[in-house]
């Protein structure tokens, strides 16, 4: 196995029932040979898998009927150089080729039908008017900034840009807007009885909050009614003929990374009443670097809510009855169910069961049949190692799990290199399932072991809590995990271990670094080095920063100081190798460039390799060949400190 096998593997996404569940369809992805992936819309019923279309280009898509499909694309030279409009294409399930159906006046983002020939248009806009271009005929050459958020990871700028809903009518091809300028919009839906559009915005000029707005407009009278505003963090919401259904979190007690209660709300009173309160993550899946798009996490239907939610290590299905308000888990299993489709009594849904990959499942009671083998053939050619379940109580007695992936060509009494992997976050979780940089290591003879330090999700707000902590009782759980690890496998030589992260697994690499030197080389991926410049440059920072931190510059500029691996940057002697992004935005790349700088001033073993073009999503979605020399790079700067 090399890093190039990435380039075998198919990514499933946008699973969805037609309307009356006669079929379902999916979009399945994979590298192509232009450094891009290929995307096409595939029939995943039951009995018919096949793909329907083939020109590669197709990542959206949505029913018109019960035998034909929408979606966007730009096939023609005039469609290809449209900047301000978006074709969609009509395409029959049973056979037949796709032929344009309308265009769209708008930067579409989404679409979705109401009745006849009316849709629901999410589209990128300005929120002011731009001057006419005789006027500013200069006006790329600058960037004017007058608010917060000003940039996005992978956006660029974003100052001034914002997601509007518009009624669209493909018969007159008229667009007539239903939000106003300022707002942004993050959600929105169709009632199923067609008389409503649901919608969660954030209406700011300045600074853009945390909280939503939910919305509800009426397509009769065109009045809209808001409700919750500025109450609740809203992640998603359904509509049905039962009600409306939210899942918000108030972030009064544990901060930013809260766990989201299921709410209904009374869209004749306001009223908002508590149907779940679980402390556990909903609509989240497991970490993973093999997921491309996503699917439905949370709907209901005939009756009932269907979402997906994290418990311990691994994400499963569950079940709200809404007359009787019985709780169940629908689907359990070991790995994690991304995303699903519910039509009357049929269920599909998108897993990775075990060390699978994506494949489409139907469920049957509480079991998942196979539909679908996209990812076989790879899996049968690289036959995954499965990773071996550890636990630990660290000093507070909290139980911690871990797991070790051991190279399976491993002799009696040879002793090999290890890499410790620390995830991103903090608030993600690994788990059991496919994770190719490990599978990776693992096959080229390394020991991979990682874990869930405290701070991390699927155990509860409390397990989770970290804020103003970073680099405190996390960075003792990693050690006591390590000392372990080192105890439990004494194949693995000690003195040749390695330490490797992004994100919030890069701060942890760079405050390691700091703090010991047990390991022999280490590898910081997109990572934060400095609070004091994170909280005030990146995209997130404003309200990522001073809520992680538990301070700001002018309540505790010492705190935030003491919290940054770049004050331990004298105390560093670990080789170190950088990875970043120029368009990460989230960490921005000078994270990566200090503490760069300071092991350099320090006579420190240091390299960077930064990738243009690319943003903080490079290891799960970037661009095919940057994603493996991403992983060359890491894999060889281990290859030579670790002597492999």
């Amino acid at each position: 196995m090399t890093s190039s096998s990435l380039r075998e593997i198919s990514f499933v996404s946008a699973l969805r029932h037609s309307p009356e569940g006669g079929h379902a369809a999916a979009v399945v992805s994979r590298a192509n040979g232009d450094n891009g992936y290929d995307s096409r819309l595939w029939l995943v019923g039951e009995g018919e898998v096949r793909p329907l279309t083939a020109g590669g280009e197709e990542r959206a898509f949505l029913w018109e009927d019960e035998g034909h499909l929408l979606f966007p694309a730009a096939r023609t030279k005039a469609e290809r150089e449209q900047t301000d409009a978006t074709t969609y294409y009509r395409l029959p399930v049973d056979g037949g080729e796709a032929t344009p159906a309308f265009t769209v006046p708008l930067k579409a983002v989404e679409l979705q039908r109401i009745e006849g020939s009316r849709y629901l248009v999410t589209a990128l806009g300005e929120r002011d008017d731009p001057a006419p271009a005789e006027e500013d005929r200069w006006a790329g050459d600058y960037q004017v900034i007058d608010e917060l958020p000003y940039w996005g990871n992978g956006a660029g700028f974003t100052n001034g840009k914002r997601r509007r809903l518009y009624l669209f009518d493909a018969q007159t091809g008229t667009c007539e807007p239903i939000t106003a300028p300022a707002q942004q919009v993050c959600q929105a839906r169709v009632a199923g009885c067609g008389r409503f559009v649901g919608y969660t915005v954030q209406g700011f000029e300045g600074v853009q909050p945390l909280h939503h707005t939910f919305c509800l407009y009426d397509l009769a009278s065109g009045e809209t009614r808001t409700f919750l505003e500025g109450d609740y963090t809203i992640l998603q919401f359904a509509m049905a003929k039962e009600g409306i259904f939210l899942v918000a979190a108030k972030n009064d007690r544990w901060g930013i990374n809260q766990n989201p209660e299921i709410l209904r709300l009374d869209a004749e009173t306001g009223e908002v009443e508590t149907l779940l309160d679980r402390d556990r993550s909903l609509c989240d899946a497991v970490a993973s670097d093999c997921r491309l798009g996503g699917c439905t996490t949370f709907a209901c239907e005939g009756g009932k809510l269907y979402f997906t939610g994290l418990d311990g290590y691994s994400s499963h299905l569950y079940t709200l009855e809404l007359e009787s308000g019985a709780f169940a888990e629908r689907v359990h299993l070991s790995g994690s169910v991304d995303g699903f489709s519910a039509c009357g009594e049929q269920l599909l849904c998108v897993a990775m069961v075990g060390q699978n990959l994506q494949e489409v499942y139907r469920v049957e009671g509480d079991q998942l049949q196979p539909v679908t083998a996209f990812n076989r053939a790879y899996l049968e050619k690289y036959p995954p190692i499965a990773p071996q379940h550890l636990t630990f109580v660290d000093a507070d007695g909290v139980e911690v799990d871990g797991w070790v992936l051991v190279p399976r060509d491993l002799a009696e009494g040879e002793r090999r290199p290890a890499i410790l992997d620390i995830h991103g976050g903090p608030k993600a979780a690994f788990g059991e399932v496919y994770y190719h940089e490990m599978q990776l290591w693992a096959s080229q003879g390394y020991f991979v072991f990682y874990c869930n330090p405290r701070g991390s999700e699927g155990k509860g707000n409390a397990f989770a809590e970290l804020r103003g902590a970073y680099g405190t009782y996390d960075y003792d759980n990693l050690m006591q995990f390590c000392d372990l690890v080192l105890e439990r496998y004494p194949a693995i030589d000690e003195g040749r271990v390695g330490v490797t992260g992004g994100s919030y697994g890069g701060f942890m690499t760079n405050w390691i670094i700091g703090h010991t030197d047990r390991f022999r080389a280490a590898a910081s991926q997109r990572s934060i080095s400095n609070w004091l410049s994170f909280t005030y440059i990146c995209d997130i920072g404003y309200w990522f920063g001073t809520d992680q931190m538990a301070a700001d510059a002018w309540s505790d500029a010492e705190k935030l100081w003491w919290h940054s691996p770049l004050k331990y940057a004298d105390n560093c002697k670990t080789p170190t190798l950088f990875i970043h992004s120029d368009e990460d935005y989230r960490c921005w790349i000078p994270e990566g460039y200090q503490m760069f700088t300071a092991l350099k001033l320090h006579g420190v073993e240091t390299r960077m390799c930064v990738f243009h073009g690319e943003n903080h999503e490079l290891s799960r979605s970037g661009k095919p060949e940057h994603r493996i020399r991403r992983l060359d790079e890491i894999t060889a700067w281990f290859d030579r400190h670790l002597e492999k």
